[in-house]
């Protein structure tokens, strides 16, 4: 099981939901069309899914950073808005 060691020192499980939501959240902030968010938002997972592949335990900054790198292939401006936000939900 992956573990999540967030900023207060709290270990938290890994949940695709919120990645999922905050990058979605980012792209509606960048008011990207709907198709396109969600092919944005498959793309960032899936390389974070990736990266994650044999890690027991990362830092929420690591999932910011591997999540913001993707962004930015396919949609800049809601990366500066991901790598910028404490929190969009």
């Amino acid at each position: 099981m992956l573990h999540i060691l967030k900023n207060n020192g709290e270990i938290v499980s890994y949940q695709l939901k919120r990645v999922a939501r905050s990058v979605q959240l980012s792209c509606q902030a960048a008011e990207i069309e709907s198709s396109e968010a969600s092919a944005a938002v498959k793309s960032a997972v899936t390389a974070l899914h990736e990266w994650l592949r044999d890690k027991e335990e990362v830092t929420t900054s690591d999932i910011r950073f591997q999540v913001t790198k993707a962004l930015k292939e396919t949609q800049p401006q809601a990366a500066v808005i991901y790598e910028n936000a404490r929190s969009l939900e």
